[in-house]
C-alpha cells in the first residue's frame, strides 16, 4: 500500500502542475515537430476482472502516446506513424501488481468521401500481463463522419498468440464520436467479445478540455458478467491542438494517434 500511496500522490501532482499550465500561445518552431502529436497521461481508476477474483481493485496508471506524419499526399490524405505506451499499477491479492502495455502502427487521415472525412488505422498492441505473459493482438480501425459534429465506425482485436494459457481477448464494436462544442467530446461503444468469456460490452468516455493543451478525462467500460472499469485521466497535449487524444478521432488532418490499448 505504501508505493500506491506514493504513485497516487505522484499523480495528483503531476495533474496539479499539467492543469495550471497554459501554452496554447507558445511559439512552435516551423517545419517538422515530433512533439506536436506527443500526449502523456496519469490517471487511476477502479476495476474488476473475473480472472482476478476479487470485487475491485485500484489502478494508477502513466503513459503517452504520439502520432507522427509520415506524408501528405496530392489529395490531402495524411499518413502517419503512432506509438504509445502506458504503465499500470494495480492493488491485487494485497500486493502491488503491474502491467505493461504498448501499441504501434499505421494510420490515415482525410480520405475524402464526398463532404465527409474517412480515417483509419492498423495497429498492434502489446501486452505484459499482471502473470508474466507477453501477449500480441492486431487492432484495426475504420470511421466516417457523419456530420460537422459526429462521427461513426467500426474497431475489432484479433490475438496473435498464446502465452503461459493466456491469450488478448479479441472483440468486434462500433462506436460513435461527438463533438459538443470547442471544450466537450464523446465516445460510446458498443461490442461483443469472444474469448474465455463470451458477452457484450459497452464504453463510454467524455473528455473536457481546460485549454488547447489539457483534457480531462472520465471513461468507463462494463461487460454482460459483471467486470468493469472506471477511471479519471489528465492528458496533456504538447502541440497544443487541442484534439482530445483518447478518442478515435476521425476528423482533420494533424496526425493525431488514435487510442492506444
Amino acid at each position: 500500500m505504501k508505493n500506491a500511496k506514493l504513485v497516487i500522490v505522484g499523480i495528483v501532482a503531476m495533474a496539479t502542475s499539467v492543469l495550471a499550465a497554459d501554452t496554447t500561445n507558445a511559439p512552435v518552431a516551423a517545419g517538422f515537430d515530433p512533439l506536436k502529436n506527443l500526449y502523456v497521461n496519469v490517471g487511476f481508476g477502479s476495476q474488476k476482472l473475473e480472472s482476478n477474483g476479487n470485487d475491485g481493485q485500484l489502478f494508477q496508471t502513466v503513459g503517452y502516446n504520439m502520432g507522427l506524419q509520415l506524408k501528405q499526399l496530392d489529395n490531402g490524405v495524411v499518413i502517419g506513424l503512432q506509438n504509445g505506451v502506458n504503465a499500470t499499477v494495480t492493488e491485487r491479492d494485497n500486493d502491488q501488481k503491474g502491467v505493461f502495455n504498448t501499441t504501434s502502427g499505421l494510420f490515415f487521415r482525410n480520405l475524402k468521401l464526398g463532404c465527409n472525412q474517412v480515417a483509419g488505422a492498423t495497429l498492434f498492441d502489446f501486452e505484459h500481463t499482471f502473470d508474466g505473459a507477453n501477449l500480441w493482438s492486431f487492432r484495426p480501425i475504420l470511421g466516417l463522419t457523419v456530420s460537422d459534429k459526429d462521427a461513426i465506425g467500426a474497431t475489432a482485436s484479433f490475438h496473435i498468440n498464446t502465452d503461459n494459457g493466456e491469450q488478448s481477448t479479441p472483440y468486434a464494436a462500433g462506436f460513435w464520436n461527438r463533438t459538443w462544442n470547442d471544450k466537450i467530446a464523446s465516445e460510446a461503444k458498443v461490442g461483443y467479445q469472444f474469448g474465455a468469456i463470451k458477452e457484450t460490452f459497452g464504453s463510454a468516455q467524455v473528455a473536457y478540455g481546460f485549454n488547447k493543451n489539457v483534457n480531462l478525462v472520465a471513461l468507463g467500460e462494463v461487460n454482460g458478467n459483471g467486470d468493469y472499469t472506471a477511471g479519471l485521466a489528465v492528458v496533456y497535449g504538447f502541440g497544443g491542438t487541442g484534439q482530445h487524444s483518447t478518442l478515435a478521432n476521425i476528423r482533420g488532418v494533424d496526425a493525431t494517434p488514435f487510442p492506444k490499448k
